[in-house]
């Protein structure tokens, strides 16, 4: 039986840890009361048009929401530190329906009957992966925040914005405000709860410049949305994009790795985002989907650009054609974040043209047996998992461990696109049969070659050349390794590398001396880093097959 002072122990340390994940120190912050609900400028964009025509169920008409809010602190653990964050969140009654974080306020449910008291922040470091829910940016114009390494970070500036909240009958209201030389902006962000819609919020930006903006003078934002990308299946929230492009219709793409590479309009005549559209992610036919909708009267934006890795659309909006009152130049733009009910999920699911219908490529699936039985796999379906951009090692047919398919590696293949997050203090087992073989004679002579070649440019660049190797004593291996790094896009060294067991020709148990099992089993740290998955095979090819990459339960 467990000592009075040992159970004692045991419950602070469930306490603390519960605080982590809750957030400690609650403080109210101050609202001003306002008697009527601040205007709205006019949207009548097209998801206020779809409603209009499919007449939705107005399921929240009789919800008077109780708005409050105030501060959390929050600690965090990262790479040999603990770090502490203080956030606001948006209440209604005792449940949480939005944080905000350096620009971004994030909404965590999508409707009043799904709201929770409890907010899920991650233990570990807070970044992309994690995220509790699609971001709303708030600083356009108002210039105190940048990007870094999946995660934002707040700089100093000189003439720091205004901010305070505003209560209405029905409403929350938080406002930004700032006075520059060349321009004046007043933001707003509205909290409702919309009887078709549930929890929206309208960004209202209302912009008086004291020159005409140039042509490449623009306002930026974003769609990011969480679930759409991270590749374990337990994390998979979307499976579909929707967009409006300057054609008139709706197009898309199912939320795999390689679609989202490949969505990138970047160049692409017409991959524009017309104004009066949205951006939606759909996580089935029937479900509620987040949008992102636009009506601002700054025509069709620039072409846009897609993070690969994220799936959020980097958007921005030319000012050049912004109306003239008087001596200044004026902006009103009303972009709203929400969530579409059932009816106006399944009407944007069954009329978007959608992209990669009928291709497919290889995609290594995790927290599953992958044994490539069904590979490649088609790219109109929600697939996460290891793919590769380009050059993707190709699928064999004819000889394997298990079934008639297996992958064929040569050298370092790595799976160049998918960030790979790990759940903190979690074990996982890697898993996999190599069949090795030894470099053909052509091989050979083309790895000599390689070899030669590589030297000379080392020496023309006077830099130390590796030992040589020893052509006539190769031993053909190949393994799986991981290593980890703490944030993305890494560009320092990697933390800590792991491998698997090495399989060699021949190195297999009797009767299947052919193949040969290499495996790993780790605990991943407390601050859950990412890993970095590439299969090697050195001095010879491999064959790869029934691979796992699963949690230990």
């Amino acid at each position: 039986m467990l000592r009075p002072t040992t159970l004692t122990l045991l419950l602070l340390t469930a306490i603390a840890h519960a605080q982590t994940q809750e957030g400690t120190n609650p403080q109210p912050v101050e609202l001003k009361s306002i008697n009527a609900d601040p205007p709205r400028l006019i949207t009548n964009d097209e998801i206020d048009t779809l409603a209009a025509q499919l007449k939705p169920a107005a399921r929240f008409a009789n919800y008077k929401p109780n708005w409050r809010v105030e501060t959390r602190d929050f600690l965090f653990e990262h790479y040999n530190r603990q770090e502490s964050k203080t956030y606001t969140l948006v209440l209604d009654g005792d449940k949480v329906v939005a944080l905000l974080r350096s620009g971004d306020i994030l909404l965590i449910p999508r409707t009043p009957d799904t709201a929770a008291i409890k907010i899920n922040m991650p233990s570990e470091r807070l970044h992309l992966d994690n995220l509790p829910g699609p971001s709303l940016p708030t600083h356009q114009f108002i210039r105190n925040v940048k990007t870094h390494g999946s995660i934002y970070t707040e700089t100093e500036q000189k003439q720091l914005p205004r901010e305070h909240w505003e209560k209405g009958p029905s409403s929350l209201t938080f406002v930004r405000a700032q006075s520059l030389p060349e321009y004046t902006v007043s933001a707003r962000f509205i909290f409702t709860v919309d009887p078709v819609f549930g929890y929206r919020i309208d960004a209202i930006r209302e912009v008086d410049f004291a020159n005409k903006p140039k042509d490449k003078d623009a306002m930026g934002g974003g769609s990011f949305t969480p679930g759409c990308y991270v590749p374990w299946p337990h994390a998979a929230v979307y499976e579909r994009t929707a967009w409006t492009p300057i054609s008139g219709n709706i197009e898309g793409w199912a939320n795999n790795l390689l679609n989202m590479d490949r969505c990138d309009g970047g160049s692409k005549s017409g991959f524009a985002w017309r104004d009066g559209g949205f951006i939606s992610y759909l996580p089935a036919r029937d479900g509620w989907s987040v949008a992102f909708t636009r009506k601002d009267g700054l025509g069709n934006t620039p072409n846009l650009s897609v993070c690969n890795a994220h799936n959020d659309f980097h958007i921005k909006f030319l000012l050049k054609d912004i109306s003239q009152v008087g001596d200044r130049y004026q902006l009103r733009a009303t972009h709203r974040l929400l969530s579409l009910p059932p009816e106006l999920t399944s009407h944007i699911w069954d009329n978007m043209k959608q992209m990669s219908v009928g291709q497919s490529n290889p995609i290594i699936r995790l927290g599953q047996l992958e044994d490539f039985e069904d590979q490649p796999l088609p790219l109109d379906k929600g697939i996460r998992g290891l793919v590769w951009t380009s050059d993707a090692p190709p699928i064999i047919e004819g000889t394997a461990h298990s079934g008639k398919k297996s992958m064929l590696i040569k050298g370092r293949a790595w799976p160049n696109l998918p960030q790979v997050s790990l759940k903190p203090n979690t074990r996982y087992k890697i898993e996999a049969w190599f069949k090795v073989s030894p470099w053909t004679p052509e091989q050979l002579d083309e790895a000599r070659k390689k070899d030669t070649a590589r030297r000379a440019d080392l020496t023309k660049k006077g830099k130390e050349l590796p030992p040589e190797i020893d052509w006539a004593d190769l031993t053909p291996k190949a393994w799986i390794q991981g290593d980890y790094y703490e944030w993305s896009p890494y560009t320092d060294k990697m933390l800590e590398t792991l491998k698997t067991n090495e399989a060699t020709v021949g190195g297999g148990s009797s009767g299947g001396a052919d193949w040969q099992k290499v495996s790993l089993e780790f605990t991943s740290p407390k601050w859950g880093p990412f890993i970095n998955l590439a299969f090697h095979c050195e001095n010879g090819t491999a064959l790869l097959d029934d691979i796992t990459f699963t949690e230990v339960k």
